[in-house]
């Protein structure tokens, strides 16, 4: 299992896909402070990383509930943790979301 960090890089979301496309066996993930992460990425990541324990996106300002909503109902069976501090575009209705699927969140400011 591996652990990515990549915290204010200029990665896009393309670039977190091929990523995750050819290291299936990424068990945390921190793309922390990354303008170019969005809900494409993390719709991929819900639809295809089924290994992921923590993801950590903290202040990447494009993710939204659409991209929360395909994580809860995605294939990452494993998630235990995800940290979305500064994410305003998530609601509190997703956090929830999250919640029941037993997955701590930290979005803490």
């Amino acid at each position: 299992m591996a652990h990515f960090y990549i915290q204010s890089a200029r990665i896009t979301s393309s670039g977190v896909i091929e990523l995750f496309r050819n290291c299936e066996s990424i068990s945390a993930f921190t793309v922390a402070g990354n303008y170019g992460f969005t809900d494409e990425a993390v719709k991929f990541i819900g639809a295809n990383c089924s290994s992921l324990q923590e993801l950590d996106f903290g202040s990447c300002f494009y993710v939204t509930d659409v991209g929360i909503n395909e994580l809860v109902n995605g294939q990452c069976t494993q998630l235990k943790y995800i940290r979305t501090k500064g994410c305003t575009k998530i609601s509190d209705e997703a956090t929830r979301k999250l919640v029941q699927k037993n997955i701590i969140v930290n979005n803490c400011f």
